[in-house]
């Protein structure tokens, strides 16, 4: 049996979300998991950057452009597939970061409606009676 799809690295991913699942468990404090998104999702994104500073890791090397967008975009372009560690932590950096940001906000409107999901249906029409 052969694959060209390269599965080990998403099954990485999905450990790493099963690893910080009990981050996330009913009685966990907010401020104790809060600091571990901040630092992982931090520390990932501080591996992006190095990574990306010392140019010679990874599938295409970014070159200074003409203009600073052009070099933003050099530095940015980063392949998915096959997943790279560079498009991993850049990724997950930014979601845990978000992850952050989302519970930081749990009284605004963008939580409440992602709150929604997963929850029985309510009978009222906008959605946010989080019931």
């Amino acid at each position: 049996m052969r694959t060209s799809y390269p599965l080990l690295p998403w099954i990485g991913v999905i450990a790493l979300g099963y690893g910080i699942g009990p981050w996330f468990a009913r009685g966990s404090e907010a401020l104790v998991r809060r600091r571990r998104l901040l630092l992982a999702g931090g520390s990932a994104l501080a591996l992006f950057l190095v990574l990306r500073l010392l140019n010679g890791y990874g599938e295409k090397p970014w070159a200074v452009g003409e203009t600073t967008v052009q070099t933003l975009m050099s530095f940015f372009n980063i392949t998915k597939y096959p997943p790279s560690l560079l498009f991993l932590a850049l990724t997950l950096g930014i979601g845990l970061l978000l992850l952050v940001a989302f519970e930081r906000r749990n009284e605004g409107r963008a939580v409440r409606w992602l709150a929604v999901f997963g929850r029985r249906r309510c009978s009222s029409i906008c959605c946010t009676c989080m019931c």
